[in-house]
């Protein structure tokens, strides 16, 4: 009899969370995005095997199918579902909590079967096994007038400044770890740390926003090597419009073979009755081979309900290689 252990862990988990459900402070939340997308890659030629037996070839060379890397396919963009809870202490303090689960594929991908019983494939003795997905956004915290104090996944003080770039970042997330955000009129700051054993992390960033202009700044220094990056941009928004601009540092240690890399890229967008679009133009060099280009139109309507629609086009001039040209077509929906 075939048993799907993931729908059992699903199950479980509905019927403990159950009591947690009733009270309002609580939210299951998800989103599905599915989207079609491709590129302009040069398709791949097959290469026949080349059996031992010939001159040179030593233990043989195994072929390669032909493949072509940019038709147009449809996959799986964000796809998860998690809780968030908060509750008011009895000092008055709000304590919360989050946890999610990205599955981000589509149906069956990374589905195994197992023949219990060396039977033909997909009979009733058959049992089938999938992963359900990786943990995210998992912290617990208490805030109030005094500001916010996170643990777990925590803020990211050195993207702070990273106002316009989700193309090229200037850094990766602070999973295990404690931080502290808080505003104080039109200042906000942040702070986090992570012990070594994590991802051994000291930053902090600021920020300053008054009416439509605001402005922000942030750093860290990151592993035992000491890599320090920082991020300084700022933005303007009115009536609808916005342009955005930063830069970005990343400092590598003495002695590594990575060289250090630096950023620069500009935002401009439109949004009324539901309709956006964003042009993001973006640079990165390093001391070495690494000098990238990259021009990204990003164009969405909101359906209402919960449903989005949009589309992408990525147009990539890295220095080495060939230059791409990708698309994507997504339909989203949040719950």
């Amino acid at each position: 009899m075939k048993c799907t252990k993931t729908l059992i862990a699903v199950a479980i988990a509905g019927i403990a969370a159950a009591p947690m459900m009733a009270s309002a402070d609580t939210t299951l939340f998800g989103v599905v995005e599915i989207q079609l997308n491709g590129s302009d890659a040069d398709d791949i030629d097959a290469v026949d095997a080349i059996p031992e037996s010939a001159p040179g070839a030593g233990d043989g060379v195994e072929g390669v199918a032909a493949s072509e890397p940019g038709d147009a396919r449809f996959n799986a963009d964000d796809v998860l579902f998690g809780i968030t809870s908060e509750h008011e202490m009895n000092s008055g303090l709000t304590a919360y909590g989050s946890l999610r689960v990205d599955i981000n594929r589509l149906s069956n991908e990374g589905r195994q079967t197992i023949d219990v019983n060396n039977t033909p494939g997909n009979d009733e003795d058959d049992e089938e096994i999938t992963s359900l997905g990786s943990a995210d956004s998992i912290h617990v915290g208490i805030k109030g007038g005094f500001g916010n104090v996170r643990f777990g996944e925590t803020f990211n003080p050195a993207e702070m400044g990273q106002v316009a770039n989700d193309i090229f970042d200037v850094t990766g997330d602070i999973n295990g770890g404690v931080g502290y955000a808080g505003s104080f009129g039109p200042v906000s700051i942040q702070a986090a740390f992570a012990p070594e054993q994590n991802e051994d992390v000291t930053a902090i960033g600021g920020s300053f926003n008054l009416g439509g202009f605001a402005i922000g700044a942030g750093a860290e220094s990151r592993g035992v090597d000491e890599q320090v990056a920082g991020s300084i941009g700022a933005s303007f928004s009115f009536a609808g419009a916005a342009i955005a601009a930063n830069f970005w540092s990343r400092e590598e240690a003495e002695g590594s073979t990575d060289g250090d890399t630096e950023s620069f890229t500009v935002k401009i967008g439109y949004g009324i009755a539901g309709i956006s679009a964003d042009l993001t133009i973006a640079h990165q060099e390093d001391d070495g081979p690494i000098d990238d280009d990259a021009i990204r139109l990003d164009l969405s309507y909101n359906l209402g309900g919960g449903m989005t629609v949009s589309s992408r086009v990525t147009s990539e001039e890295p220095n080495s290689g060939d230059d791409l040209v990708s698309y994507r077509f997504k339909l989203s929906k949040a719950f």
